[in-house]
């Protein structure tokens, strides 16, 4: 199973946009929402990337879940 995850690799949409593959991204989400929807969702995972690279390294190991 592992072996076939390797040889037949699949896109994610958040790994085509870190890809800059941009053709690619709007032909996924097209496949998953509606036309309209499609640049608000694209907008919307910048958003949740950039809120995830502001963590810094005292929140992260002081965080009491981690801990």
């Amino acid at each position: 199973m592992i072996l076939m995850l390797l040889v037949f690799p699949y896109d994610t949409p958040v790994a085509l946009k870190q890809a800059r593959n941009w053709d690619g991204l709007t032909l996924i989400m097209t496949r998953m929402y509606k036309k309209d929807q499609v640049q608000s969702r694209i907008q919307a995972m910048g958003e949740e990337n950039q809120k995830k690279e502001t963590t810094t390294y005292k929140e992260t190991f002081c965080d009491p879940v981690i801990r």
